[in-house]
């Protein structure tokens, strides 16, 4: 007769505990504890959802450097995948005190290059689709923008720039009280910036509102010409355009304007100066 497996005829045997009274059994070694206890006196194992959270200290501190380690090469990668370049932006501040401002900021990682600041009149031609321009280049040297960095430029409007912005100004007045008013020249600083990597020249354009750059201008005349409104009173919520005055009530608000508001016709200006670009 064939032998039985001595497994297979051993016979399983259970572990029977009687429990002291008001105790509870550990989940984990089934040793008696008290019933509100949360954790096991005897193998320190938690007795609610903790212990299915228990980690070792060995693998806590792989996961806290683990962490770290991740963090610091963030930074890193980011700037090894960084392309190597300049990126220039620039924004019109202003003008005040007879001064036009401009902040360059460069968000790249290299330096970038202003190369030119010119300020362009463009007055239509009647019965044309050209444009009748005049253009100012600014004694600027080519300013330097380092990676990362933001630089404020300043450019100075007194001279030629001043009496092309007091006689734009003055056309736009008399349009106000002119049976045929003409299409008034639209004022421009243009900005060249040249970035790292490319090489290329590259133009930004600002077409700021006339009254700002009246308002900028060098005497108290200019504030009190830039400040004088016009407007059908409609409540609180009505607009005031300084733009809608005109050449007397300037004069009779704010006294005699200076020379450079006068009626000249269009063309090239006889007081430039020699240095000036006439495209």
């Amino acid at each position: 007769m064939k032998a039985k497996h001595p497994i297979a005829s051993a016979t399983r045997r259970t572990r029977v505990i009687t429990l002291p009274t008001k105790t509870k059994a550990c989940r984990e070694c089934c040793e008696p504890i008290a019933l509100d206890a949360k954790k096991c006196k005897t193998c320190s194992e938690y007795q609610d959802v903790r212990r299915f959270l228990s980690f070792s200290s060995t693998f806590l501190a792989l996961t806290v450097a683990f962490v770290s380690v991740i963090s610091l090469s963030i930074p890193i990668i980011t700037k090894a995948l960084d392309e190597k370049n300049s990126k220039i932006n620039i924004i019109y501040q202003g003008a005040q005190n007879d001064k036009a401002y401009f902040l360059v900021t460069n968000s790249g990682t290299r330096d970038g290059t202003i190369s030119y600041i010119n300020f362009v009149v463009s007055t239509p031609m009647e019965n044309s689709g050209n444009d009748d321009r005049v253009a100012l280049r600014f004694d600027v040297p080519p300013i330097t923008v380092n990676g990362g960095k933001s630089q404020q430029i300043t450019v100075n409007l007194s001279g030629d720039a001043r009496t092309l912005i007091d006689r734009s100004v003055y056309q736009m007045w008399r349009n106000n009280i002119s049976a045929k008013p003409v299409k008034l020249p639209q004022l421009q600083f243009r900005i060249g910036y040249i970035s790292f990597k490319e090489a290329t020249l590259r133009e930004i354009i600002f077409s700021p509102p006339l009254n700002d750059l009246l308002r900028a201008g060098p005497t108290k005349w200019y504030k009190c010409a830039s400040s004088i409104a016009w407007s059908d009173w409609n409540g609180p919520g009505s607009h005031f355009f300084p733009e809608d005055i005109d050449p007397g009530a300037a004069e009779a608000f704010c006294g005699k304007p200076p020379p450079t508001f006068n009626d000249q016709k269009r063309g090239a200006m006889p007081s430039l100066k020699a240095d000036a670009d006439f495209p």
